[in-house]
């Protein structure tokens, strides 16, 4: 698979080629957050991911690669879940985007701001997860009510303004409907019960280029991938897909999901639930589809996450192993005893050029590749 079995580490990536659409994914276990750098100029930010040391990768990305007058067009949150929120306040405050965007009919995106309660408001969340996501929402609020402008209420159909001529960004969920009446309920609840009802999915097109960021939107609902696929078939044709909810088989569609190859996949694990997993409807069916599924880490605690040795590729009938804590080291692929994450650990960046093509690959220390292999 060109670019994608030859992936360097992201310390070789000493520049970006802005003739390309470069694409970061980041996920240290818990948390995941997307950083796309447009082609010319340009960059939009997605959720947002921390690490036990308060240092944010997105950030990170930002201060590396990143030109010193160059814009971030919008940051995103594309639902209020704690492992989507953690840090958007600081990256928010950081790199000062153009624009803000939440989940909202464009009709009244103040609906937008029903999770930011006080504590003790719900009963089904509780006060770790309503801290990370009402200090971003209270954030993305405060940028509302100082410059309205600014804001985007994010549904289906909604464009997001980018600074390069070259791209397109459009939200495919959630429905407008949906949107206000999952909104309203969780403002009467004191906060969302099913937050991931309210996912956002981007699709990025650029050229012949489409990439789909599924965020953590499941199959069914009335604005699950369900109804987005039937309204947008196109979105199974694409050149990179970050896979909805951590490799989870309760976002998996057939038609986002078709087989093919020279396509980037990219799962950002979520060691909590412990997914994705190994079953049947785990990583073996998304290898199977793909031939190949980027992992931007195990899905173990941050603590313990292997390093991988060039070319850091697993195959599918080695990976159990990998996958339980504290497992030795396999034939030489990984160094035992890893020293403290740090925030690019977690890290694949896959770079396209406007043909579909991947022109690139790099990858963090604690990122590999999940292969069909022998």
């Amino acid at each position: 698979m060109a670019g994608l079995s030859t992936a360097a580490h992201l310390d070789e990536l000493s520049a970006l080629s802005r003739d390309l659409l470069h694409v970061f994914v980041a996920g240290p276990g818990y948390g995941e957050g997307i950083a796309v750098a447009l082609p010319r100029q340009g960059w939009i930010l997605v959720d947002g991911c921390q690490l036990a040391d308060n240092r944010l990768p997105l950030l990170e990305i930002m201060e590396r690669w990143r030109r010193p007058s160059e814009p971030v067009d919008c940051l995103v949150m594309t639902h209020p879940h704690r492992d989507h929120a953690h840090g958007m306040r600081r990256v928010l405050e950081r790199t000062n985007p153009r624009g803000v965007a939440l989940s909202a009919p464009p009709d009244a995106p103040h609906l937008a701001f029903g999770a930011a309660v006080p504590a003790g408001a719900s009963t089904t969340l509780d006060r770790a997860r309503r801290g990370a996501v009402v200090d971003a929402i209270l954030a993305f609020q405060r940028r509302f009510e100082s410059a309205p402008g600014d804001f985007i209420p994010l549904s289906d159909g909604q464009l997001i303004p980018v600074s390069s001529a070259e791209v397109q960004v459009t939200a495919c969920s959630p429905r407008p409907d949906h949107a206000r009446r999952t909104l309203t309920a969780a403002r009467q609840a004191g906060g969302a019960d099913r937050p991931n009802e309210l996912s956002a999915v981007l699709e990025i097109v650029f050229g012949a280029t489409r990439i789909v960021l599924g965020s953590d939107l499941e199959t069914a609902g009335s604005s699950g991938w369900s109804h987005v696929m039937a309204a947008r078939p196109a979105l199974g044709d694409h050149a990179g897909l970050k896979i909805p909810h951590h490799g989870s088989p309760t976002a998996f569609h057939q038609g986002l999901t078709r087989p093919g190859a020279d396509r980037a996949w990219w799962i950002t694990p979520f060691s909590s639930s412990r997914i994705p997993s190994m079953d049947r409807d785990g990583i073996p069916r998304f290898v199977a589809l793909n031939g190949r599924v980027l992992l931007t880490a195990t899905p173990r605690r941050r603590s313990d996450q292997p390093s991988w040795l060039p070319p850091a590729e697993l195959a599918i009938g080695d990976l159990a192993g990998a996958f339980q804590p504290g497992a030795p080291a396999q034939l030489g692929a990984i160094a035992s005893s890893p020293p403290p994450i740090e925030p690019l650990d977690a890290v694949w960046c896959v770079a396209f050029d406007r043909s579909g093509r991947i022109a690139g690959a790099w990858r963090g220390h604690r990122a590999f590749a999940v292969i069909a292999g022998p």
